[in-house]
């Protein structure tokens, strides 16, 4: 691997440590910035390779390990740093096709390994929580109580503000799953179409049209949601494990919505529509359920 790429990497990953040590900082604008940690890291690991991905991700580990302690240097690694290189490496994967061409890793694949991650990370946690009063659920919630606590509304009943805890408290694990889901297929995109932009991409842009996700997701998914609506610690479980398989449902979703765009006149003005009315959805949905809760 030659020097300047060894510095880059490693510029990359001080950048992306950068980034993410805003958290630290206690800034409302930390928020913006620490979604956007990843960006280098992918930008690295796509264009360089996947030793240069290594090389950025523990750089930036050790950075954040040095001025932000264990607690936030494991989040950075296992979150950010492992989840990009790991991702960089097989977005890269490729093997010879017919006609001289070139099969690349599918980009459906590329989701599920972001669904796993999101899958994997929520089972660490839950094991690690375990031995809390109430485990994870218990955390979230005593969490949830602070927040609407904190936010000090007088003319909430206690009633009320119990039940809104409650939600919150089962529905925090499955938020930040899909928060973060988005957060690294989002980066990873973007790092793809400006490294595509300026000629630096090692593969082709995979195309949204071309997300197949396997048929087991099917029935995987049917089996999760039976378990969101029972109580206890299957509810709480399958309610994260749902969120996170309709996040990947919903790129496929999409990837429906190109295919039949590409037959459209005026095609980028109906995607841009498109995206503007599911962003609305969404929006009314979240709106939707806290008023209900509250």
């Amino acid at each position: 691997m030659p020097a300047r790429h060894i510095l880059l990497s490693a510029g990359a990953g001080l950048v992306a440590a950068v980034l993410f040590g805003t958290v630290l900082t206690g800034s409302a604008a930390a928020l913006v910035f620490i979604n956007l940690a990843p960006l280098p890291l992918f930008a690295v690991g796509l264009s360089l390779g996947v030793k240069a991905a290594a090389v950025a991700a523990v750089t930036g580990t050790v950075a954040v390990l040095a001025f932000g302690g264990l607690f936030f240097g494991v989040a950075f690694g296992v979150m950010y740093a492992a989840s990009a290189a790991l991702l960089s490496r097989q977005a890269l994967l490729n093997r010879p096709a017919p006609l001289d061409k070139t099969e690349w890793y599918p980009p459906g694949r590329l989701i599920m390994w972001v669904a796993g991650g999101a899958a994997a990370s929520f089972a660490v946690l839950l094991a690690l929580a375990s031995g809390a009063p109430g485990g994870l659920e218990g955390m979230t919630r005593g969490f949830a109580q602070q927040l609407v606590a904190a936010l000090a509304l007088p003319d909430l009943p206690q009633a009320e503000a119990e039940q809104i805890a409650m939600f919150l408290g089962r529905s925090l694990p499955g938020m930040i799953a899909v928060s973060w889901f988005l957060m690294i297929v989002a980066n990873g995109a973007l790092a793809q179409s400006l490294l595509a932009r300026f000629g630096h991409n090692l593969r082709p842009s995979p195309r949204m049209s071309a997300i197949e996700l396997p048929g087991w997701l099917v029935p995987a998914t049917a089996i999760v949601a039976i378990g969101a609506f029972m109580p206890g610690l299957a509810g709480f479980v399958g309610g994260a494990l749902l969120a996170i398989a309709l996040t990947a449902f919903a790129f496929a979703g999409l990837a429906v919505i190109h295919t039949f765009a590409q037959s459209w006149g005026n095609r980028t003005f109906w995607l841009v529509a498109i995206y503007s009315l599911v962003d609305r959805i969404h929006m009314a949905g979240r709106a939707h359920r806290c008023a209900r809760h509250h």
